[in-house]
């Protein structure tokens, strides 16, 4: 199916139902663009989404477990309670980006660029990092666990995050800081600093 215009009328409207028939007669959506939609509830899991661009969307509830988002491109966008468990985000890009509750354990971030991002109570879990680059991003709460690889973390806070077993021995970090205890290796210590109330 070449003709976008009937999924992207559904998608904006939320009509879940009808997205969903779409995607079953086979919608090509890689590379498509999404523009200042506010919808959600979708079911994207295994799907090619890759080289796609959301530009000032709102996406809440919204599953891409094991999906293909490699290359995609996230700007000023907010994404709610979304999973990316297992999805494929090699060389994809947060800017300017606030996400909430959103699930990547088990994906592929290799390459990844996020920038002026705000991450809350999110989970980043059993990824490598490598060739990513990170810069002016701020995680509040959530847990990070079994993360390593070769990666630029530049300005990267952690705000009352949970810590497990991350490994920044490859890493090139500057101005990082955390609240969590111990502090990751090149991580200052936000002891004595303001916490979120």
């Amino acid at each position: 199916m070449s003709d976008l215009k009937p999924f992207f009328k559904a998608f904006r409207a939320g009509d879940v139902e009808a997205v969903h028939k779409l995607l079953n007669e086979r919608v090509d959506l890689s590379g498509a663009t999404f523009k200042d939609a506010a919808t959600g509830n979708f079911d994207f899991r295994e799907l090619d989404f890759s080289n796609t661009e959301f530009q000032d969307c709102v996406l809440t509830g919204v599953n891409w477990a094991d999906a293909d988002l490699s290359g995609a491109y996230f700007h000023g966008s907010t994404l709610i309670e979304c999973d990316l468990s297992g999805a494929n985000l090699e060389g994809a890009a947060f800017e300017g980006c606030v996400l909430k509750q959103v699930i990547f354990a088990g994906a592929t971030l290799a390459e990844t660029e996020v920038s002026g991002t705000e991450m809350d109570q999110c989970t980043l879990a059993e990824s490598t990092l490598d060739g990513a680059e990170w810069e002016s991003v701020t995680l509040n709460g959530g847990r990070i666990e079994n993360i390593s690889g070769a990666a630029e973390l530049t300005g990267v806070t952690l705000r009352e995050v949970t810590v497990v077993n991350f490994d920044t021995s490859a890493m090139t970090l500057a101005r990082c800081s955390t609240s969590a205890t111990p502090a990751p290796e090149g991580f200052r210590s936000l002891t004595g600093r303001r916490t979120r109330l």
